[in-house]
């Protein structure tokens, strides 16, 4: 179930041409921000995961906050978590992804 969302969320990502920021894309990523934090909800139920960790959610490593292809290649690392048995560190970057798309979507990242 969470690798569907998960996947889902991916391709969504991945058909956004250009900038995430603007009202154009806003609808779509609030889709994509629902499978995020309904995956991170399941992640959290099925392993006990409560405590978020910012710094394990890799988002340090991106070099453009708003470009379709980072998010997805931070995206496509949580279900390669999930595939390699690390749930803490797909949760993590879940919440780390629901986190910024929240604030692309509110106008607050720049």
């Amino acid at each position: 179930m969470v690798r569907v969302e998960l996947e889902r969320a991916l391709e969504e990502l991945r058909r956004i041409p250009g900038d995430l920021r603007g009202p154009d894309v806003r609808l779509d990523l609030w889709r994509i921000l629902e499978r995020l934090e309904y995956a991170a909800l399941i992640l959290s139920m099925g392993f006990s995961l409560m405590d978020y960790d910012p710094s394990y959610g890799d988002l340090e490593g991106l070099s453009n906050r708003r470009d379709p292809s980072e998010l997805a290649k931070l995206l496509a690392g949580c279900l390669e978590a999930l595939e390699g048995d690390d749930p803490k560190r797909c949760y993590d970057g879940v919440k780390a992804l629901v986190k910024l798309l929240g604030s692309l979507i509110s106008g607050r990242e720049g």
